[in-house]
Order: structure tokens, then sequence, then C-alpha cells
């Protein structure tokens, strides 16, 4: 027993030295996790500052450098461009090494603004040394561009057409918002926002209204009534502010911008010689019809209808048609009356007949007399009169046709001079001098016409299987018909191009569009020289060399512009599910209608003419964008009974003419249906109702608009971007991150 405790004291000395460095090894341990971990914080929050000097790098000079309107932004400023700046935040740590540089995205030509900076902070690690946190931190910016707002106005007076203004006293109309307005999306306006007395608009969830002015409520539109109050707390229910930031428009060079970007530019000047007083002006019309396909169809003609006349000086009926019955269609013998049949399949018993020419082509050239064979072939002989379009010998002379004196032919030269018109000129027309009085309307602000002559010289040249240019059943995929046009039109017969992603521009003249968008695409009209910028183009009248007159580039829609993916029937376009929820897109479809001037819904029976007689409704897909006045519909050319009444007149009296008859008091043509956004200078009317001068009917389109989603992902290609007159571009994040 001794010796057992004796040998149980000669162990507990081991043991217990054992189990203090088992100790002191558990303590050095755990020493060493609290040094590590205590080291990892320090790294980790080395990191965070390190990240956060980064992103205040970012914010404070990588943004203010992009958003700054006096720094030119584009493909090589900035590029791989180091600043190298270290900016000290005491306590923090530093940021340096910014860096901003410029790139397309590939997909949608879009332009990204990108910046990147290091931020830098130190901690101790475990040991006391000094260690330095790095974090590089990047983002992506696009500019803002007007496709953003479902609409936009720099101003709430009424623009774009004839009577917008009131006389007494002398101003422009206001117009407002009411019961027949649906508004989403984000809504802008340089100006004060008018509500109607006759009702609110309809806001969907989330819509922004925003105005450098205030709102202008109503009895009939109170401030509770449109934001009911409660809804503070509410994050989509709409909201409004006032006084902001004026949005320069058009913007700064705009144009120049499209053009540098575009991938095809189509003159309109080519037949004007305005340095020349001596030459006629001859205007350029050009159309483009997109194609289910891809791609688009443009041709270009001669027209010289004047945007202030619509005819000639000389009236066909009164001064030339007696001229064929006395001399060229006698029921007796006459060769080119209805009754004996048309020699020659020529016809002189009416207008139409003549135009439509002889088996041998045309026989008039409009414009051109002296090279018009009905000029040509007319031969007046002392002993005998004959008309010899194809005739080797002269008329029995027991014919009895009243011979013309030479003043008829060079009645018959000169009316083919000035145009071939079928009527004259209305004489309530107003000449250029009445558009220029101060104060009085400018002259983008009335009659504007497109090369709206009776068939055969107009022609809307998209029909389905080439049929009848009389303007029934058209609708989508057809092909181009030329069966009734004159060569002699003519300045480029139409091509095709097949690219799906162009900027299009036609120069110093005005443009007709429709068909099925299969592509990202923008067309642009622009002024010519000194206008270029302005939207208008200066020449000397056809007939009155030694006017200058004006015709503003207006973009005319002829027929419905829609996605190959949209709905067929409504024109709506798939959504994208991020936007709107349950939505099917995004689809890559996109138009950009930029209007150096309007952008125009064309009384055509396509789009509803004649009170919805032939057809009616027109659906816009596409971003409309109307620089130096407004998107309209065209009122002014209707079917009214009070049509080129007035003074000033109403109209200019050639609606009625082509569309084939009056319709009262009333000419309504179905729906404006709009999936995309609109933009303008000054509110377009898409009515004119009991209180404006047009009657007491209706001259309208109901509006059925509607904002792309689309638009918020990409816009059209080269679409101008917002900058505002505190010197800002408006940007927008894309990406964020390492």
């Amino acid at each position: 027993m001794k010796n057992f405790m004796k040998n149980r004291r000669g162990i507990v000395i081991p043991i217990a030295l054992l189990l203090t460095i088992v100790s002191i090894l558990f303590t050095a341990a755990y020493l060493r996790w609290v040094v590590s971990d205590m080291s990892t914080f320090r790294y980790r929050e080395a990191q965070t500052r390190a990240k956060l000097l980064a992103q205040t790098g970012l914010s404070e000079m990588a943004r203010q450098i992009w958003t700054d309107a006096n720094i030119a932004i584009d493909d090589t400023i900035f590029h791989g461009e180091d600043f190298n700046r270290v900016n000290i935040k005491p306590g923090m740590g530093e940021y340096d090494s910014l860096r901003l540089w410029v790139s397309l995205d590939p997909q949608t030509g879009r332009k990204l603004c990108n910046s990147s900076a290091v931020g830098r902070a130190t901690y101790k690690n475990f040991l006391g040394d000094e260690v330095v946190a790095r974090h590089v931190e990047k983002f992506t910016l696009v500019p803002e561009d007007f496709s953003v707002f479902m609409y936009f106005s720099s101003d709430e007076h009424a623009g774009g057409g004839p009577y917008v203004v009131d006389l007494n006293p002398l101003e422009r109309r206001v117009v407002n918002f009411g019961s027949a307005d649906a508004l989403e999306g984000k809504i802008h306006s340089n100006t004060s926002i008018t509500m109607s007395n006759f009702g609110c608009p309809t806001l969907a969830d989330d819509t922004e209204i925003t105005t450098t002015g205030t709102i202008i409520f109503s009895a009939g539109c109170q401030e509770n009534t449109l934001f009911p109050p409660g809804n503070e707390d509410d994050e989509n229910a709409p909201t409004y502010e006032e006084h902001q930031d004026t949005i320069i428009y058009p913007p700064h060079n705009a144009f120049r911008k499209i053009t540098n970007a575009s991938n095809y530019v189509f003159p309109a000047t080519q037949k004007l010689h305005t340095g020349d007083p001596t030459k006629k002006d001859t205007l350029t019309m050009t159309e483009i019809v997109f194609l289910e396909t891809g791609g688009f169809k443009i041709a270009q003609w001669w027209y010289v209808v004047d945007p202030l006349d619509a005819g000639g000086v000389i009236d066909y009926y009164n001064e030339i048609q007696p001229i064929f019955e006395a001399s060229c269609n006698s029921l007796i013998m006459g060769c080119h009356s209805s009754g004996n049949g048309f020699n020659y399949f020529l016809g002189l018993t009416d207008y139409d007949d003549v135009m439509d020419g002889s088996n041998n082509g045309p026989v008039v050239i409009p414009g051109d007399g002296n090279n018009s064979l009905l000029v040509q072939k007319m031969i007046v002989d002392d002993d005998d009169f004959l008309i010899a379009f194809d005739h080797a010998e002269p008329y029995p002379p027991a014919v009895a046709l009243t011979e013309p004196t030479p003043e008829d032919i060079v009645k018959i030269r000169n009316w083919i001079d000035e145009g071939a018109f079928e009527f004259p000129d209305d004489e309530n027309d107003i000449d250029s001098s009445d558009y220029y009085t101060p104060g009085f309307f400018s002259v983008r602000g009335r009659w504007h016409n497109f090369d709206f002559q009776p068939d055969p010289t107009y022609l809307h040249r998209f029909h389905p299987n080439g049929s009848t240019s009389d303007g029934t059943d058209v609708d989508h995929g057809g092909i181009w018909d030329m069966s009734d046009f004159n060569d002699n039109h003519w300045i480029m017969t139409p091509q095709d191009y097949s690219t799906n992603q162009a900027v299009i521009v036609v120069e110093g003249g005005q443009l007709l569009i429709s068909g099925v968008v299969k592509g990202q695409y923008t067309v642009a009209t622009t002024g010519h020289d000194d206008a270029y910028e302005d939207g208008y183009t200066l020449y000397r009248r056809h007939r009155e060399p030694t006017v200058i007159d004006t015709v503003w580039n207006n973009i005319w829609l002829l027929d419905d512009i829609i996605y190959v993916n949209s709905n067929a029937y409504n024109g709506a376009v798939p959504q994208p599910p991020q936007f709107i929820e349950g939505g099917t897109g995004p689809i890559t479809e996109r138009l950009g209608i930029v209007s150096s001037a309007n952008v125009i819904v064309a009384n055509t029976r396509e789009n509803g003419g004649r009170n919805s007689f032939y057809d009616d409704d027109i659906i816009i897909n596409g971003a409309i964008i109307a620089f130096n006045e407004s998107f309209l519909h065209h009122y002014w050319q209707n079917t009214l009974t009070v049509d080129g009444g007035g003074d000033p007149p109403l109209g200019d009296g050639r609606g009625n003419e082509r569309m084939g008859g009056t319709t009262g008091a009333n000419d309504n043509r179905g729906d404006i249906i709009i999936w995309g956004s609109v933009t303008q200078m000054r509110r377009g009317y898409v009515a004119r109702n009991p209180l404006s001068p047009y009657g007491a009917g209706r001259l309208e389109y109901g509006k059925d608009y509607n904002y792309d989603y689309n638009l918020r992902v990409y816009p059209p290609p080269a679409i101008p971007e917002l900058e505002t007159t505190t010197g800002k571009i408006l940007m927008q994040m894309v990406s964020f991150g390492q």
C-alpha cells in the first residue's frame, strides 16, 4: 500500500505538467483563433470600406461626368482613360483609378457609358503589419431618351394644323386631358398640364406625371378625384410632381446626330434649284413600306402640289374639257368619245380618261407640256383640222368639229405645265405672307399636303396581290403595284433593302410610311441646308418661280404600321414580364418615327376616310417624335359639307374630291390605336368637335393609346437623348457590381 501511494505521488507531477501544457496549447489556439478572427473581421471591414470608397468614386465623379451636357459623349472620349486621382476620405481610405469608356451594345447598337473605380482601405493583421484591401466597382449607364415617356410635350398649346388659334384674343388653344385619355408610365410636359371640365383621364398604376409648371385641375377633374387622399402609402399609386427641370426640346443637334448614325440617307431635293430664279422647283415625295419578311421597300417620285395650293390656275372642266368636247368628242365621228369607242384607247371625255393615256402610254406629263404627246401630236392646219394622235389621215371634211385656236393649244400646254390639275386653286387660298403674320399661324400649322392627287398621279403603292389603287381591301403583305403610275414620275423606282436594323433618313422632303416591321428601325426626316434642324425646305413655286415657299418635312402614316409579332387585329405588343405581370415579351421589334416637323395620320381610305366608308382605325406600333410641331390627324382635307368654307378656309376642298363624296356633318374615322409612345412640341388634334370651327358634327378619331414597355428594355436605334436646361443629361443605370 505504501509503495502504491509512493508510486502515485510520482505520477501526479507528470500528469499535472501534461495538463498544464495542454491548457497552454488550448489557450494559444484560442488566442490564435481570436486574433485570426479579429484579423478576418478587420479584413472584411476594410473590404467593405474599399467597396464603399469605389462606389463613392463612381458617384462623386463618374456619374457627374456622364450627366454633364457640356461634355461630348462619343465612342472616343474617355475611352480607356484613367484619371488616377487619389481621393482621401479621413478614417476611410481612398479611391483612385477612375476609368470611363463608351461601348455599343452588340444587339441593339445602344450607347453604353461604362465606369470603374478602385477603392483602397488599410487594416493591420495579427502581426501588426499594415495591409491594403482593394476593391474594383463598375457600373454601366445608358442615356435616357424620349421613348421612356408614354407622352411628352414641350407645350400644351395646340399645333400642327389649321384652326389651332383663337382670334379673340389672339392665342393658341390649350389642349387638356379628359375622360377620353388613358395614361400610364411616365408623362411629362414643359408647361402646365390642364385637366378637362368634362372628366378626368384614367391613370394606370405606377403612372408618374411631371411638369415644369403645375397641374391645373378643374371643376370636372379635381385633385382628390385624380389623386385620392390616403394613397400615399400605396407604392403603386399614381403620382405627380410639379416645378421639375425643363427638358430641352428639340435636343441640341438632334438631327445631325441621327444623320451621323444613319445607315441610309435619301436626298429629296434633286429637283430644287432655289439658287436659280430662272428655273422652277419640283418637290420630291418618298415612300417606305416595311415588309413582313424583313427589310423595306422605298421609292421616290416628283410632284408639284404646293403645300399652300390645291391645284393650278387653269380650270380643267371650264377651260380644257370644252376644247376636247368641241374638237375631239363629237358623237357623230369623234374618235375619242365614249359613244364611238376610244381611238387607240385614248379617251378625252373626262379628266380620268385624259390622264389614263392611250395604248401607247401617257399623253400628259404633268409639269412638262412641250414633251407631252397631247401637245406634240396636236397639229393645226389652215385647210383641214386634225388631231393626229395616231391618225395617218385627217378627219373627213363632213365631220362637224370646231377647230381649236392657237390660244386653245397654248392653254392646254400651260395647263399641263402648271401640273395638269383636275381642280383649280380655291379662291380662298392664303399665300405665304399670311403664314408669317406675327402672332398668327406658323406655316407648319396650316394645310400640309402629301402627293394627294387623283389617280394615276397619286397612288398608294402597297396593295394586296397587285390589286387596283382604289384603296379597298388593303392589308399587310401585299406587293408594290406600279400598274397605273407614269414612268416619268419616278425619281427612284421601288428598291428593296433586306436589312433588319437601320436608321433611314430622308433629307429635305416628306415621307410616307406603312407596313409590317420585322427588326429595329428608325425613320427620320430632316430639313435642308440652314433649316436642317428646323424641319422645312424652301423652294420656288413651280408655277410662280419668283415666290419662295415652304414645305414642312412631315411623316405621313398612310396605313397601319405594325410589328410582325403584334396582334394583327388590335396591334397589342407582347410586353416584358419585368414591367407587366404575365407579359409574354420582350420582343425585338422597334420602330422610331422621327419627324423634323409633324407626324400626321393621313386621310386615306385605309385610315377611315369618308366617315369610315371604306375602312376604319389605324394601328401604330412605334415611338412617335414630332420635333417641330405635332402628332395629329389629317382633318383639313375631310368630307364634311363645310370643307373649303370659311375665311380663312377650313380646308382646301380636296377631301371630297378624293373620297368620292361628302359625309354631312361627320367624318369619324375609327380609333388611333397606339402601342408605343408620343413625343411632340405642341399638342396635335386627333378630334375636332362641335366646339371647334368645323361645325356641329364630329371630325375625329377615338384614342386607344398604350405604352410599350419594350421601349424601357431598349429604344429604337438613334433616338435622341434627354437633356435639361440645367445642363444635365438624364441617365438610367442598367448594371452595377464588381
